[in-house]
């Protein structure tokens, strides 16, 4: 399969020189678009949504979010469930910090390339992120992205710090296992 990417990459090339196609950087980008969705396809991490909800999960929203030092090179936020209580998340990128108190003050920019990347990816394939659930592997945090429309696809395993900021940036439900969850009395 690689190769007939390439392969098609290079006809396109030729049609660009020749002036046959006008912008195919676009045309470049839909098939690489295409190819990651084969790619997703063929992996098996492709699941349905419509599974039975599952009551190890809470859902939470992002009560607040900062920096653990004054380099703000480290991130930290404190997720609330509505029983009040709380989950504090810790040791990722200041960056990634910036952009969840940005996308929960309602504003849409900046938005790095990647994020930029899979939402074009979700916009050609008429599919949209609808969750993300947040668990503990081992000692780090992981995130599923569920994403659904013309298909359904999850993507699994993912660093639960940028699926927070792309749910943050969608306005869709984040959740949590409960275990994680701590009254704050």
């Amino acid at each position: 399969m690689i190769w007939q990417f390439w392969h098609a990459r290079d006809i396109m090339s030729d049609f660009a020189k020749r002036g046959r196609i006008r912008n195919s950087g676009r045309c470049l980008c839909r098939m690489a678009s295409m190819y990651v969705l084969y790619i997703l396809h063929w992996y098996s991490i492709c699941m349905r949504i419509d599974q039975p909800t599952d009551p190890d999960y809470e859902c939470v929203c992002i009560q607040s979010v900062g920096f653990a030092d004054t380099h703000e090179t480290e991130g930290v936020s404190i997720l609330r469930a509505d029983d009040g209580r709380i989950f504090s998340m810790r040791a990722f990128s200041g960056e990634v910090a910036q952009l969840v108190a940005f996308y929960t003050a309602g504003k849409k920019d900046p938005v790095p390339s990647i994020y930029s990347m899979i939402r074009e990816i979700c916009d050609m394939s008429e599919m949209a992120l609808v969750k993300v659930k947040i668990y503990e592997a081992g000692r780090a945090l992981r995130a599923n992205l569920y994403f659904k429309g013309r298909r359904e696809v999850v993507l699994r395993n993912y660093r639960a710090s940028d699926a927070m900021a792309m749910a943050a940036y969608n306005g869709v439900p984040i959740l949590i296992r409960s275990n994680l969850l701590m009254d704050v009395n």
